[in-house]
């Protein structure tokens, strides 16, 4: 069972609720995903494909997931893509941060990293709300570390990649 720090979350999701006007059960719909969604799922969330899977509007969904990134609900993580193999070659905070050459371990190519195709913007929930196993890398299983933390949910599939090699 998940450990969720309930009174730091009810306190987070208020702040979230009177923040601005919400669509109906938006709010409500990321509550009930952060108390029982796997660790998987509450790990680089793409909010884009979070609003088509929950059907909600996308540019809303969007802007609560930023309104709850700024109120400590989730991290906010820009990560490098490996054009090729869809691996996170580098993930940071801030895009002040990236480099314009990036190196791809996995394949072991070198890039120019494109904005345009090699940066995606994820949002994990945060660990003061909810402890995750991929807060903690080094305990992954390694079909976990390789296929889900070092790669994207956008990516190749595990098949894909197994079939390229």
């Amino acid at each position: 069972m998940a450990s969720i720090d309930e009174k730091n979350l009810e306190e987070k999701l208020t702040a979230l609720e009177s923040a601005r006007t919400w669509s109906a059960r938006l709010v409500s719909k990321l509550e009930s995903n952060i108390r029982s969604a796997s660790d998987a799922e509450l790990f680089r969330i793409n909010p884009i494909k979070f609003a088509a899977d929950k059907n909600l509007n996308e540019e809303e969904t969007i802007v609560l997931f930023l309104h709850a990134t700024a109120l400590g609900l989730f991290d906010m993580t820009w990560i490098l893509i490996c054009p090729v193999c869809s691996c996170v070659i580098d993930s940071f905070r801030a895009l002040k941060n990236l480099r314009s050459h990036c190196h791809c371990t996995h394949c072991h190519l070198d890039f120019v990293a494109a904005l345009d195709d090699m940066i995606a913007i994820t949002f994990t929930v945060n660990p003061a709300i909810r402890r995750i196993s991929y807060h903690d890398p080094q305990t992954l299983t390694v079909e976990d570390y390789l296929f889900r933390y070092s790669s994207t949910n956008e990516g190749l599939t595990r098949t894909e990649r197994l079939s390229s090699t």
